[in-house]
């Protein structure tokens, strides 16, 4: 998705991952809102960078998507047909999306890990 862009991006995942299993279904939205939130910057946000950062802290899983582009308003960012899918899985997987737009956009994805049987 990136190489074809101008953003150049970040990634930044703990040095040690806990063994925990996250099922499929939970993978694969994860999955899809990282997608959605990266494919974001890249259509809207005229960014020339990006950050990806992953974190588990008290068995939630923390992800930090950042750009340094030109922002949204806040009325603008929760319009779109995309942030509005973004919202539905977050609901699904019981978790919860902060946006900040100072500086470019910064998502912060919280998504607890409820049982000790999931696994990542």
């Amino acid at each position: 998705m990136f190489e074809f862009s101008n953003t150049n991006i970040t990634t930044g995942m703990p040095a040690e991952i806990p063994d925990m299993f996250i099922s499929g279904e939970k993978r694969r939205n994860l999955y899809l809102l990282i997608k959605e939130a990266l494919h974001n910057i890249i259509k809207h946000a005229e960014a020339s960078h990006a950050l990806l950062d992953m974190k588990i802290q008290n068995r939630t899983l923390e992800i930090l998507i950042k750009d340094n582009g030109k922002g949204y308003g806040n009325n603008a960012f929760h319009q779109g047909m995309g942030i509005k899918t973004m919202q539905q899985r977050i609901k699904k997987l019981k978790g919860h999306i902060d946006v900040s737009h100072s500086n470019g956009t910064s998502l912060t994805i919280s998504v607890p890990l409820e049982n000790s049987n999931e696994k990542i």
